[in-house]
Protein backbone atom coordinates (compact mmCIF):
# COMPACT_ATOMS: atom_id res chain seq x y z
CA UNK A 1 0.00 0.00 0.00
CA UNK A 2 1.51 3.33 -0.61
CA UNK A 3 1.26 6.25 1.49
CA UNK A 4 0.72 10.29 1.20
CA UNK A 5 4.37 12.28 0.57
CA UNK A 6 4.22 14.73 3.58
CA UNK A 7 3.04 13.48 6.83
CA UNK A 8 2.25 16.00 9.92
CA UNK A 9 1.87 15.34 13.83
CA UNK A 10 -1.03 16.11 15.12
CA UNK A 11 0.04 16.25 18.97
CA UNK A 12 -3.58 13.63 18.89
CA UNK A 13 -1.95 10.39 20.95
CA UNK A 14 -4.46 8.02 19.21
CA UNK A 15 -3.92 9.66 15.77
CA UNK A 16 -0.25 10.56 15.44
CA UNK A 17 0.50 11.46 11.58
CA UNK A 18 -2.05 12.97 9.36
CA UNK A 19 -1.34 13.49 5.44
CA UNK A 20 -0.10 17.05 5.56
CA UNK A 21 -3.28 18.81 3.46
CA UNK A 22 -5.27 16.79 5.60
CA UNK A 23 -7.36 18.99 8.45
CA UNK A 24 -8.54 17.96 11.95
CA UNK A 25 -12.28 19.02 12.55
CA UNK A 26 -14.81 17.97 15.79
CA UNK A 27 -18.30 17.28 14.50
CA UNK A 28 -20.21 20.83 15.62
CA UNK A 29 -17.92 22.56 12.93
CA UNK A 30 -19.41 20.05 10.38
CA UNK A 31 -22.75 19.29 10.92
CA UNK A 32 -25.73 20.67 12.74
CA UNK A 33 -27.58 18.30 15.20
CA UNK A 34 -31.02 17.92 15.94
CA UNK A 35 -33.18 15.83 18.31
CA UNK A 36 -35.60 13.37 16.36
CA UNK A 37 -39.80 13.18 16.61
CA UNK A 38 -40.92 11.72 19.91
CA UNK A 39 -43.14 9.38 18.25
CA UNK A 40 -45.20 5.72 19.22
CA UNK A 41 -46.02 2.96 17.31
CA UNK A 42 -49.73 4.17 17.65
CA UNK A 43 -48.98 7.00 15.74
CA UNK A 44 -47.93 4.81 12.72
CA UNK A 45 -50.46 4.93 9.54
CA UNK A 46 -51.14 2.92 6.88
CA UNK A 47 -50.77 6.02 3.86
CA UNK A 48 -48.28 9.15 5.47
CA UNK A 49 -44.38 10.31 5.43
CA UNK A 50 -41.59 7.73 6.09
CA UNK A 51 -39.49 7.78 9.51
CA UNK A 52 -36.42 6.23 10.26
CA UNK A 53 -36.61 5.52 14.13
CA UNK A 54 -33.81 3.72 16.34
CA UNK A 55 -35.28 0.09 15.65
CA UNK A 56 -34.92 0.48 12.04
CA UNK A 57 -31.47 1.62 12.73
CA UNK A 58 -30.25 -0.55 14.66
CA UNK A 59 -31.84 -4.04 12.65
CA UNK A 60 -32.43 -2.81 9.22
CA UNK A 61 -30.17 -0.06 7.84
CA UNK A 62 -27.17 0.45 9.62
CA UNK A 63 -25.03 1.79 7.20
CA UNK A 64 -26.82 3.42 4.02
CA UNK A 65 -30.62 4.14 3.64
CA UNK A 66 -32.08 4.01 -0.27
CA UNK A 67 -35.68 4.82 -0.28
CA UNK A 68 -35.96 3.07 -3.41
CA UNK A 69 -36.40 -0.35 -1.38
CA UNK A 70 -36.77 0.63 2.51
CA UNK A 71 -39.73 -0.10 4.45
CA UNK A 72 -40.09 1.95 7.25
CA UNK A 73 -43.27 3.48 9.15
CA UNK A 74 -45.03 6.29 8.38
CA UNK A 75 -46.76 9.39 10.13
CA UNK A 76 -48.96 11.92 9.38
CA UNK A 77 -47.63 15.03 7.00
CA UNK A 78 -48.24 17.39 10.05
CA UNK A 79 -45.22 16.33 12.05
CA UNK A 80 -43.41 18.12 9.47
CA UNK A 81 -44.84 21.45 10.65
CA UNK A 82 -44.44 20.06 13.98
CA UNK A 83 -40.57 20.04 14.29
CA UNK A 84 -39.08 20.97 10.17
CA UNK A 85 -35.45 19.68 11.84
CA UNK A 86 -36.81 16.72 11.37
CA UNK A 87 -36.87 16.33 7.79
CA UNK A 88 -34.02 14.67 6.27
CA UNK A 89 -31.78 15.11 3.08
CA UNK A 90 -29.85 13.57 1.15
CA UNK A 91 -26.37 13.31 2.94
CA UNK A 92 -27.81 13.69 6.41
CA UNK A 93 -26.60 11.22 9.28
CA UNK A 94 -29.10 9.75 11.39
CA UNK A 95 -27.90 8.22 14.65
CA UNK A 96 -29.56 6.17 17.42
CA UNK A 97 -29.18 8.09 20.38
CA UNK A 98 -29.23 4.94 22.88
CA UNK A 99 -27.89 1.19 22.76
CA UNK A 100 -27.91 -1.65 25.15
CA UNK A 101 -24.51 -2.11 23.85
CA UNK A 102 -21.24 -0.44 23.79
CA UNK A 103 -20.45 -1.72 20.28
CA UNK A 104 -23.61 -0.08 18.89
CA UNK A 105 -22.85 3.30 20.34
CA UNK A 106 -22.00 5.88 18.28
CA UNK A 107 -23.85 3.61 15.35
CA UNK A 108 -25.98 5.74 12.52
CA UNK A 109 -26.94 5.18 8.95
CA UNK A 110 -26.50 7.91 6.18
CA UNK A 111 -29.41 8.94 3.84
CA UNK A 112 -28.02 8.17 0.33
CA UNK A 113 -31.29 8.32 -1.67
CA UNK A 114 -34.23 9.49 -0.93
CA UNK A 115 -36.09 8.58 -4.29
CA UNK A 116 -38.26 11.55 -4.36
CA UNK A 117 -39.82 11.07 -1.04
CA UNK A 118 -39.84 12.67 2.14
CA UNK A 119 -38.13 11.59 5.39
CA UNK A 120 -38.26 12.24 9.10
CA UNK A 121 -36.00 11.21 11.88
CA UNK A 122 -37.96 9.32 14.40
CA UNK A 123 -37.99 8.27 17.69
CA UNK A 124 -34.52 8.01 19.81
CA UNK A 125 -32.96 9.14 17.16
CA UNK A 126 -30.29 12.17 16.44
CA UNK A 127 -30.18 14.01 12.93
CA UNK A 128 -26.95 15.50 11.57
CA UNK A 129 -27.47 17.99 9.00
CA UNK A 130 -23.74 18.91 7.25
CA UNK A 131 -23.06 22.63 7.62
CA UNK A 132 -20.46 22.22 4.34
CA UNK A 133 -19.34 20.21 1.41
CA UNK A 134 -18.58 17.01 2.57
CA UNK A 135 -19.05 13.17 1.61
CA UNK A 136 -21.15 11.56 4.78
CA UNK A 137 -20.09 8.32 3.75
CA UNK A 138 -16.66 9.52 4.37
CA UNK A 139 -17.49 10.34 7.82
CA UNK A 140 -19.49 7.22 8.62
CA UNK A 141 -16.38 5.31 8.09
CA UNK A 142 -14.44 7.75 10.19
CA UNK A 143 -17.20 6.98 12.99
CA UNK A 144 -16.24 3.35 12.16
CA UNK A 145 -12.72 3.31 13.02
CA UNK A 146 -11.47 1.70 16.12
CA UNK A 147 -10.02 4.86 17.67
CA UNK A 148 -13.23 7.12 17.38
CA UNK A 149 -15.45 4.63 18.56
CA UNK A 150 -12.68 3.81 21.36
CA UNK A 151 -13.41 8.06 22.26
CA UNK A 152 -17.04 7.69 22.18
CA UNK A 153 -17.39 5.06 24.38
CA UNK A 154 -15.17 6.80 27.05
CA UNK A 155 -17.72 9.96 26.93
CA UNK A 156 -20.94 8.04 26.91
CA UNK A 157 -23.38 7.46 30.22
CA UNK A 158 -25.08 4.54 31.34
CA UNK A 159 -24.85 0.68 32.81
CA UNK A 160 -27.17 -1.72 30.94
CA UNK A 161 -28.38 1.09 28.68
CA UNK A 162 -25.68 3.51 26.48
CA UNK A 163 -27.44 6.69 25.99
CA UNK A 164 -24.93 9.41 22.97
CA UNK A 165 -26.14 13.31 23.41
CA UNK A 166 -25.44 15.57 20.90
CA UNK A 167 -22.87 17.32 23.48
CA UNK A 168 -21.04 14.06 23.25
CA UNK A 169 -21.15 14.17 18.96
CA UNK A 170 -20.19 17.95 18.80
CA UNK A 171 -17.29 17.21 21.00
CA UNK A 172 -16.02 14.29 18.36
CA UNK A 173 -12.85 15.09 16.02
CA UNK A 174 -12.40 13.39 12.75
CA UNK A 175 -9.89 13.65 9.61
CA UNK A 176 -11.26 16.00 7.15
CA UNK A 177 -9.49 15.88 4.02
CA UNK A 178 -10.68 17.84 0.67
CA UNK A 179 -14.06 16.56 -0.62
CA UNK A 180 -12.12 14.81 -3.77
CA UNK A 181 -10.13 12.63 -1.70
CA UNK A 182 -13.06 12.15 1.41
CA UNK A 183 -15.10 10.87 -1.99
CA UNK A 184 -12.46 8.59 -3.11
CA UNK A 185 -11.86 6.68 0.53
CA UNK A 186 -15.65 6.36 0.52
CA UNK A 187 -15.85 4.66 -3.09
CA UNK A 188 -12.64 2.46 -2.09
CA UNK A 189 -14.02 1.76 0.95
CA UNK A 190 -17.29 0.96 -0.14
CA UNK A 191 -15.67 -1.72 -2.42
CA UNK A 192 -13.85 -3.41 -0.25
CA UNK A 193 -15.26 -3.68 2.51
CA UNK A 194 -18.08 -4.93 0.05
CA UNK A 195 -15.72 -7.86 -0.59
CA UNK A 196 -15.04 -8.64 3.07
CA UNK A 197 -18.50 -8.52 3.85
CA UNK A 198 -19.27 -11.36 1.11
CA UNK A 199 -16.73 -13.60 2.34
CA UNK A 200 -18.26 -13.20 5.97
CA UNK A 201 -21.54 -14.30 4.61
CA UNK A 202 -20.40 -17.33 3.11
CA UNK A 203 -18.45 -18.33 6.30
CA UNK A 204 -22.01 -17.55 8.53
CA UNK A 205 -23.95 -19.33 6.21
CA UNK A 206 -21.89 -22.19 6.46
CA UNK A 207 -21.99 -22.03 10.34
CA UNK A 208 -25.60 -21.87 9.89
CA UNK A 209 -25.75 -25.13 7.65
CA UNK A 210 -23.30 -27.16 9.79
CA UNK A 211 -25.75 -26.09 12.86
CA UNK A 212 -28.68 -27.44 11.66
CA UNK A 213 -26.65 -30.74 10.26
CA UNK A 214 -25.89 -31.31 14.48
CA UNK A 215 -29.24 -30.16 15.31
CA UNK A 216 -30.64 -33.12 12.68
CA UNK A 217 -27.68 -35.35 13.96
CA UNK A 218 -29.28 -35.39 18.04
CA UNK A 219 -32.54 -35.36 17.06
CA UNK A 220 -32.38 -37.95 14.60
CA UNK A 221 -29.87 -40.32 17.29
CA UNK A 222 -31.88 -39.61 20.52
CA UNK A 223 -34.97 -40.48 18.30
CA UNK A 224 -33.75 -43.76 16.40
CA UNK A 225 -30.72 -44.94 18.04
CA UNK A 226 -27.25 -45.84 16.80
CA UNK A 227 -28.48 -49.36 14.79
CA UNK A 228 -30.05 -48.17 11.55
CA UNK A 229 -31.75 -51.95 11.38
CA UNK A 230 -33.38 -52.43 14.63
CA UNK A 231 -37.17 -52.86 14.66
CA UNK A 232 -39.01 -49.82 15.39
CA UNK A 233 -42.49 -48.89 17.04
CA UNK A 234 -44.50 -46.02 17.75
CA UNK A 235 -43.42 -43.71 20.51
CA UNK A 236 -47.29 -42.34 21.10
CA UNK A 237 -45.61 -38.80 20.92
CA UNK A 238 -45.84 -36.58 17.75
CA UNK A 239 -42.57 -35.34 18.08
CA UNK A 240 -40.86 -38.59 18.39
CA UNK A 241 -42.09 -40.24 16.03
CA UNK A 242 -40.99 -44.39 15.90
CA UNK A 243 -38.71 -45.25 18.30
CA UNK A 244 -36.25 -49.00 18.82
CA UNK A 245 -39.01 -51.41 20.12
CA UNK A 246 -36.40 -52.27 23.08
CA UNK A 247 -36.70 -48.60 24.13
CA UNK A 248 -39.10 -47.57 27.05
CA UNK A 249 -40.96 -44.44 27.42
CA UNK A 250 -40.80 -42.66 30.69
CA UNK A 251 -41.63 -39.25 32.13
CA UNK A 252 -39.21 -36.86 32.58
CA UNK A 253 -39.75 -37.30 36.55
CA UNK A 254 -38.60 -40.76 36.57
CA UNK A 255 -35.69 -39.79 35.15
CA UNK A 256 -34.73 -36.82 36.90
CA UNK A 257 -35.77 -35.08 40.07
CA UNK A 258 -35.59 -31.58 40.59
CA UNK A 259 -32.73 -30.00 43.27
CA UNK A 260 -34.75 -27.12 44.66
CA UNK A 261 -32.19 -25.89 46.70
CA UNK A 262 -32.52 -21.94 47.59
CA UNK A 263 -30.12 -19.69 49.65
CA UNK A 264 -29.06 -16.07 49.33
CA UNK A 265 -26.12 -15.24 46.77
CA UNK A 266 -22.30 -16.04 48.46
CA UNK A 267 -19.29 -14.59 47.14
CA UNK A 268 -17.28 -18.69 47.98
CA UNK A 269 -19.97 -19.86 45.57
CA UNK A 270 -18.90 -19.70 41.19
CA UNK A 271 -22.78 -18.16 39.61
CA UNK A 272 -23.89 -19.44 36.22
CA UNK A 273 -26.92 -16.74 35.29
CA UNK A 274 -29.01 -17.41 31.68
CA UNK A 275 -26.08 -16.00 29.99
CA UNK A 276 -23.59 -18.01 30.58
CA UNK A 277 -25.21 -20.54 28.81
CA UNK A 278 -24.55 -20.55 24.96
CA UNK A 279 -27.78 -21.60 22.88
CA UNK A 280 -27.99 -24.98 21.58
CA UNK A 281 -24.58 -25.85 22.16
CA UNK A 282 -24.43 -26.86 26.01
CA UNK A 283 -21.20 -24.65 26.49
CA UNK A 284 -20.36 -22.86 29.68
CA UNK A 285 -19.78 -18.60 28.75
CA UNK A 286 -17.63 -17.31 31.24
CA UNK A 287 -18.35 -13.52 32.59
CA UNK A 288 -16.75 -10.86 30.68
CA UNK A 289 -17.09 -8.77 33.53
CA UNK A 290 -16.98 -9.26 37.52
CA UNK A 291 -20.93 -10.37 38.36
CA UNK A 292 -22.29 -8.05 41.12
CA UNK A 293 -25.21 -10.80 41.90
CA UNK A 294 -27.95 -10.38 44.62
CA UNK A 295 -30.54 -12.09 46.40
CA UNK A 296 -31.91 -15.78 46.04
CA UNK A 297 -30.54 -18.46 44.07
CA UNK A 298 -30.29 -21.91 43.43
CA UNK A 299 -27.91 -24.54 44.66
CA UNK A 300 -26.58 -27.16 42.21
CA UNK A 301 -23.54 -29.67 42.57
CA UNK A 302 -21.37 -31.05 39.97
CA UNK A 303 -22.99 -33.71 37.40
CA UNK A 304 -26.62 -32.05 37.49
CA UNK A 305 -28.61 -30.86 34.16
CA UNK A 306 -28.95 -26.95 34.18
CA UNK A 307 -32.26 -25.93 32.14
CA UNK A 308 -33.20 -22.29 31.55
CA UNK A 309 -36.66 -22.02 32.13
CA UNK A 310 -37.08 -18.45 30.95
CA UNK A 311 -37.42 -18.42 26.83
CA UNK A 312 -36.68 -22.02 26.73
CA UNK A 313 -36.87 -21.29 22.66
CA UNK A 314 -33.06 -20.08 23.53
CA UNK A 315 -32.15 -23.49 24.08
CA UNK A 316 -29.66 -23.60 27.07
CA UNK A 317 -28.41 -26.19 28.57
CA UNK A 318 -25.46 -27.51 30.41
CA UNK A 319 -24.11 -29.78 32.67
CA UNK A 320 -22.43 -28.30 36.06
CA UNK A 321 -19.21 -29.09 36.40
CA UNK A 322 -19.14 -28.42 40.05
CA UNK A 323 -21.07 -26.75 43.12
CA UNK A 324 -22.07 -23.90 42.31
CA UNK A 325 -24.91 -21.27 42.67
CA UNK A 326 -26.96 -20.62 39.35
CA UNK A 327 -30.03 -18.13 38.51
CA UNK A 328 -33.29 -19.07 39.81
CA UNK A 329 -34.44 -18.60 36.22
CA UNK A 330 -32.40 -22.13 35.77
CA UNK A 331 -34.04 -25.19 36.47
CA UNK A 332 -31.80 -27.64 38.21
CA UNK A 333 -32.34 -31.63 37.64
CA UNK A 334 -30.60 -34.26 39.17
CA UNK A 335 -30.91 -38.01 37.08
CA UNK A 336 -31.09 -40.98 37.92
CA UNK A 337 -32.29 -43.22 35.67
CA UNK A 338 -30.74 -41.66 32.68
CA UNK A 339 -27.22 -40.26 32.54
CA UNK A 340 -26.98 -36.69 32.42
CA UNK A 341 -25.44 -36.46 28.76
CA UNK A 342 -28.06 -38.15 27.28
CA UNK A 343 -30.78 -36.11 28.79
CA UNK A 344 -28.80 -32.78 28.07
CA UNK A 345 -28.74 -34.03 24.60
CA UNK A 346 -32.76 -34.46 24.48
CA UNK A 347 -33.41 -31.16 25.97
CA UNK A 348 -31.30 -29.82 23.55
CA UNK A 349 -33.07 -31.66 20.48
CA UNK A 350 -34.95 -29.30 18.20
CA UNK A 351 -38.32 -31.13 18.93
CA UNK A 352 -38.06 -31.86 22.52
CA UNK A 353 -37.26 -27.42 22.67
CA UNK A 354 -40.50 -27.01 19.95
CA UNK A 355 -42.40 -29.25 22.79
CA UNK A 356 -41.77 -27.16 25.49
CA UNK A 357 -42.05 -23.66 23.56
CA UNK A 358 -45.33 -24.21 23.20
CA UNK A 359 -46.18 -25.01 26.82
CA UNK A 360 -44.70 -21.68 28.32
CA UNK A 361 -47.04 -18.82 30.54
CA UNK A 362 -46.09 -15.41 30.18
CA UNK A 363 -46.48 -12.99 26.80
CA UNK A 364 -43.24 -11.19 27.18
CA UNK A 365 -41.16 -13.07 29.49
CA UNK A 366 -42.20 -16.82 28.24
CA UNK A 367 -41.54 -19.67 30.69
CA UNK A 368 -41.46 -23.33 31.24
CA UNK A 369 -42.88 -24.93 33.89
CA UNK A 370 -41.79 -27.94 36.00
CA UNK A 371 -44.90 -29.08 35.77
CA UNK A 372 -45.45 -29.67 32.10
CA UNK A 373 -41.28 -30.33 31.62
CA UNK A 374 -42.13 -33.43 34.64
CA UNK A 375 -44.92 -34.97 32.61
CA UNK A 376 -43.27 -35.14 29.67
CA UNK A 377 -42.25 -38.34 28.27
CA UNK A 378 -38.95 -39.64 26.99
CA UNK A 379 -37.18 -43.09 25.36
CA UNK A 380 -35.12 -44.66 28.28
CA UNK A 381 -32.56 -47.43 26.81
CA UNK A 382 -30.04 -49.22 28.77
CA UNK A 383 -27.51 -48.07 30.98
CA UNK A 384 -25.11 -49.34 28.10
CA UNK A 385 -27.21 -48.12 25.22
CA UNK A 386 -27.21 -44.51 26.71
CA UNK A 387 -23.34 -44.04 27.42
CA UNK A 388 -22.95 -45.17 23.32
CA UNK A 389 -25.55 -42.84 22.07
CA UNK A 390 -23.75 -40.02 24.50
CA UNK A 391 -20.57 -41.31 23.58
CA UNK A 392 -21.50 -40.99 19.91
CA UNK A 393 -22.65 -37.52 19.92
CA UNK A 394 -19.81 -36.04 21.94
CA UNK A 395 -17.36 -37.78 19.09
CA UNK A 396 -19.60 -36.54 16.63
CA UNK A 397 -20.74 -33.07 17.53
CA UNK A 398 -17.41 -32.33 18.90
CA UNK A 399 -16.26 -32.91 14.71
CA UNK A 400 -18.94 -29.92 13.67
CA UNK A 401 -17.87 -28.24 16.63
CA UNK A 402 -14.56 -27.73 15.28
CA UNK A 403 -15.39 -26.74 11.76
CA UNK A 404 -17.91 -24.47 13.07
CA UNK A 405 -15.12 -23.07 15.54
CA UNK A 406 -12.98 -22.73 12.21
CA UNK A 407 -15.60 -20.66 10.73
CA UNK A 408 -16.02 -18.40 13.39
CA UNK A 409 -12.30 -17.36 13.43
CA UNK A 410 -12.19 -16.70 9.81
CA UNK A 411 -15.62 -14.27 10.77
CA UNK A 412 -13.28 -12.41 13.18
CA UNK A 413 -10.30 -12.33 11.39
CA UNK A 414 -12.31 -10.96 8.51
CA UNK A 415 -14.22 -8.22 10.48
CA UNK A 416 -10.35 -7.10 11.83
CA UNK A 417 -9.46 -6.93 8.59
CA UNK A 418 -12.05 -4.74 7.42
CA UNK A 419 -11.49 -2.83 10.79
CA UNK A 420 -7.58 -1.85 10.01
CA UNK A 421 -8.28 -1.16 6.74
CA UNK A 422 -10.49 1.01 7.70
CA UNK A 423 -8.47 2.95 10.39
CA UNK A 424 -5.46 3.32 8.12
CA UNK A 425 -7.18 4.62 5.32
CA UNK A 426 -9.73 7.12 7.31
CA UNK A 427 -6.70 8.57 9.22
CA UNK A 428 -4.29 8.53 6.44
CA UNK A 429 -1.93 5.76 6.61
CA UNK A 430 -2.86 4.44 3.29
CA UNK A 431 -3.21 6.49 0.35
CA UNK A 432 -6.18 5.76 -2.29
CA UNK A 433 -6.06 6.72 -5.62
CA UNK A 434 -8.94 7.18 -8.15
CA UNK A 435 -7.79 4.31 -10.01
CA UNK A 436 -7.79 1.84 -7.39
CA UNK A 437 -11.89 2.48 -7.18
Amino acid sequence: MRRYERYKDTKIEWLGQIPKHWEIKKLRYLFNFNTGLSVTKAEFIEDGINCINYGDIHARYSFKLDLTNAILPKIDATFIFEKPTCLLSKNDLVFFDTSEDLDGVGNCVVISNLNGLQLLSGSHTIAAKPKQLLDSVFIRYSLMSKIIKSTIENKVTGIKVFSITQSILNSISVTFPPLYEQQQIADYLDQQTAKIDVLVQKQNKLIETLQEKKKSLINHVVTKGLNPDVPMKDSGIEWLGQIPKHWEMKKLKYLAIVRDVKQPYINDYDYIGLENIESWTGRYLPSKEEQHIEGIANLCFSGDVLFGKLRPYLAKCIIANKQSLCSTEILVLEPFQMINQLIQYYMLSENFINDVNGSTYGTKMPRASWEYLRNLKLPLQSLTEQQQIASYLDQQTAKINELINKSKSMVELLKEHKQSLINHVVTGKIKVFKDFV
